[in-house]
């Protein structure tokens, strides 16, 4: 049986876990990633967080990371047909 999150606000930290994972997220991204990969990193960090958020099950997660990897994919094979297009005298 799939695993499924039951986010509840933590009494004592008055933040609610969730919130507290996508900050540390958000957190190790500006430290750790260029400037050049940290919008995507976050926009993964966000979906993940608002799929466990709203009692997505572990295959809820998986495919929301997945829908985040082959969109950024698909703009990776966009813009190197571009080029491709451009190095070979089109437009």
């Amino acid at each position: 049986m799939p695993r499924v999150f039951q986010p509840d606000a933590n009494p004592l930290l008055g933040v609610h876990p969730v919130e507290e994972l996508r900050m540390l997220l958000r957190n190790a991204i500006n430290e750790r990633l260029s400037e050049d990969h940290r919008d995507q990193a976050n926009e993964l960090a966000d979906e993940v967080c608002d799929t466990f958020d709203s009692g997505g099950d572990d295959q809820a997660i998986s495919d929301a990371v997945a829908r985040q990897v082959d969109a950024l994919l698909q703009k990776a094979e966009s813009t190197l047909t571009d080029a491709e297009k451009i190095i070979r005298g089109g437009t």
